[in-house]
């Protein structure tokens, strides 16, 4: 009975693995502990034997076909502030490019912003960051009525300040050796 409980909730982890990352790592040593790597980005199973080298084998899982997941629920409000005033263009220097093109465009924005939605009609740009958002859908809704073809994704206000940018909507520009921040529009 002890031994089906564990094996419920291995599979159960195994799958919530499968389904939010894609692929699964796992590795067991003879005593039964449960060990899920330091990545746990890899796509095979690891079994060890104490004092054994490691062997590697492919496990397949059997997933009910009855079986539904809900979409995650999922929303970020961000701390930044609204740009007041006049557009300001700011430049920040860094010593090695950070692997994105020269050129690239990076869009921050707000789903719920007046001026967010309007400079998304005119602003040129090839990667969205949306650091307001309540759901999955709302992203793709802001999407189809905009008509925007370019990949965006959820953010938060660490990963738009890494860039230099203080304040909604901003746009990033990537040159040479600088980011190339316009905030307001």
């Amino acid at each position: 009975m002890h031994n089906q409980k564990n094996q419920s909730k291995i599979i159960l982890i195994l799958f919530c693995s499968i389904i939010l990352n894609g692929s699964i790592s796992l590795s067991y040593a003879k005593e039964e502990t449960l060990d899920l790597g330091e990545t746990g980005f890899t796509s095979q199973v690891q079994v060890r034997e104490t004092g054994k080298n490691y062997l590697t084998r492919k496990v397949s899982l059997n997933i009910p076909q009855n079986m539904t997941l809900k979409p995650l629920s999922m929303f970020y409000k961000t701390s930044l502030p609204k740009h007041e005033g006049p557009s300001v263009t700011r430049h920040i220097s860094f010593r090695k490019n950070p692997s994105l093109p020269i050129g690239t465009k990076i869009f921050v924005f707000s789903l719920y912003g007046e001026e967010s939605l309007q400079a998304a009609s005119i602003v040129s740009f090839d990667y969205g960051l949306c650091i307001e958002y309540r759901s999955m859908d709302d992203i793709r809704d802001f999407k189809k009525s905009l008509k925007l073809n370019q990949p965006i994704s959820i953010s938060n206000d660490e990963t738009v300040k890494t860039f230099g940018v203080t304040s909604y909507p901003a746009l990033i520009t990537v040159r040479d050796n600088e980011f190339e921040i316009q905030e307001g529009f």
